[in-house]
């Protein structure tokens, strides 16, 4: 399922030496948030989207407990939309959100998918779900019709996954 892949970054596990893991991803994310502590932009964007990369791999490849591994991947997500909202890419923000959403939405739909990675996916809705309905009321995302455009499309989305399980919307 090529939904969780970083921008077509993600090499496959074949050409690695060992399957990546959790710690690995932690350990990415851990610089990346050092970077961006210390100002390094540049830095904590590549960290980050290598973060994101490894995460989904995780994810495609079911490399680690369910719940983890689509932790890993949302954070990652938020994390590029935070770090790319900072540098003033609003558009490239709402984007990774919305990818964040709409990936887990494609786990609910996704027939292979286990229960436990779907029942996983339906609680990091909410997250992803709270993060849309944050960002559109960020200042100056309104004047970003694309961005305004993008996470309106996400949060009909998943109304009408909701209404279709049968469930309530957040």
């Amino acid at each position: 399922m090529d939904s969780f892949s970083a921008a077509g970054h993600r090499p496959a596990t074949s050409q690695l030496r060992t399957p990546p893991t959790l710690r690995d991803w932690e350990r990415l994310m851990h610089h990346g948030r050092h970077a961006q502590l210390l100002g390094q932009q540049t830095s904590a964007l590549q960290l980050t989207l290598e973060a994101l990369t490894l995460a989904a791999t995780l994810l495609e490849e079911r490399l680690g407990p369910p719940d983890d591994c689509v932790a890993a991947w949302v954070v990652s997500q938020h994390n590029m939309a935070f770090l790319r909202q900072q540098a003033g890419d609003t558009d490239s923000a709402a984007s990774d959100l919305c990818q964040a959403h709409a990936g887990l939405m494609a786990l609910l739909r996704d027939a292979s998918a286990s229960p436990a990675l779907q029942q996983a996916a339906w609680r990091h809705s909410r997250e992803t779900h709270a993060a849309l309905l944050q960002f559109l009321r960020e200042p100056g995302v309104p004047a970003h019709a694309s961005a305004l455009t993008q996470v309106r499309q996400a949060l009909s989305a998943h109304a009408n996954l909701a209404q279709h399980c049968g469930a309530t919307a957040h």
